[in-house]
């Protein structure tokens, strides 16, 4: 077991500031404060948490850059060779601060996460056990 997540510190932390205001910890709090320290013992650490974050970033890139290439293409296929501009380029094919990068990552973050929940609810299906399913959900692309 590595360093807590910030999952597990932050109920921790819900539970501690409830106690220092004299607040009793509510049924709920003591329920996923449970389920947190079972996670946590099933190995969702912060390296585990770090690790989900890799597929996020691949997909995140990999939006931006097929929409560079094909922005790019399009700009040399529309301007001949002796009109080529740098500047001109990157405003053709810049992937940030763009309506259109920003529907496409909307689409691909959404499917990215309807396969992930997908593959969660299909593996813990025989357990009947929701800590099954968190374990198997990326939080970090929900």
């Amino acid at each position: 077991m590595g360093i807590p997540s910030s999952l597990l510190t932050w109920t921790n932390e819900i539970i501690a500031i409830k106690r220092k205001l004299r607040i009793n910890a509510a049924e709920f709090d003591q329920a996923i404060n449970e389920v947190t320290l079972h996670i946590y013992r099933k190995g969702f650490d912060v390296r585990f948490q770090t690790s989900q974050t890799i597929p996020v970033v691949i997909n995140e890139l990999l939006t931006r850059l097929f929409y560079s290439i094909r922005r790019t293409i399009k700009y040399f296929q529309l301007n001949d060779s002796s009109q080529w501009n740098f500047n001109e380029l990157w405003e053709a094919c810049n992937p940030y601060s763009n309506a259109s990068v920003g529907r496409m990552l909307t689409v691909s973050h959404a499917t990215f996460e309807l396969i992930d929940i997908s593959d969660a609810i299909i593996r813990s299906y025989g357990t009947n056990n929701p800590i099954e399913f968190i374990v198997r959900l990326n939080l970090i692309g929900v």
